[in-house]
């Protein structure tokens, strides 16, 4: 489990696709029934031939995906937050940082069944951005409590060095049966070869 963001395959021509054939016709058609929509909507994705089909829809961030997105807004989410209350979105401008966010999530062994709790986790420090989902704090010290645990956060210009980064912050933490996956952002990478390559 992990994400990256940009997607390299996001280009112009997509995201026409995606906001013409998904998103505008999302919104009016939620106003048409009476129910015009404020808040965070979350629309699961999947690219087959270049053409974007809905697999969800859920009214929440998405995880892990929102860990990935929230730390490229150059202004944070309170602005975004702000103008969907106040009724400015179209007034919005979203400035996002240059360069790419990863983000690998430590799980426990075990996870989605059964799985191990109250292990202490070590290695944790400020040098890196990390998000706790199943995570407890006792006498100052941080215990792994759920099936997701962390989710280590690692950033760079490009897209290689940003999964550098997040991988060596993840070799700075350990707790018992912490397991997590070794190819967060490869199919990005690919992606990128397979175009600087034509």
């Amino acid at each position: 489990m992990g994400a990256y963001c940009p997607a390299p395959l996001f280009d112009e021509d997509l995201k026409q696709k995606v906001e013409n054939r998904i998103i505008i016709p999302t919104i009016k058609g939620m106003k048409k029934e009476g129910h015009p929509y404020r808040g965070f909507l979350y629309i699961g994705i999947m690219i087959v031939e270049g053409d974007p089909y809905v697999i969800e829809y859920n009214a929440r961030l998405g995880d892990p995906e929102s860990q990935v997105l929230i730390p490229m807004l150059k202004d944070g989410l309170f602005p975004i937050i702000k103008s969907v209350l106040g009724k400015t979105v179209k007034d919005l401008k979203i400035n996002k940082k240059e360069g790419y966010m990863v983000t690998v999530v430590l799980a426990s062994k075990g996870y989605p069944e059964k799985y191990k709790k109250n292990m202490l986790i070590t290695g944790l420090d400020e040098s890196f951005l990390t998000f706790h989902s199943g995570t407890n704090l006792i006498d100052n010290k941080i215990y792994a409590i759920g099936g997701r645990v962390l989710n280590v956060i690692g950033y760079d210009l490009s897209l290689e060095g940003a999964i550098s980064n997040a991988y060596e912050n993840v070799k700075k933490i350990n707790f018992e049966n912490m397991y997590y996956r070794t190819d967060i952002g490869k199919k990005g990478l690919t992606y990128l070869k397979g175009v600087s390559d034509e």
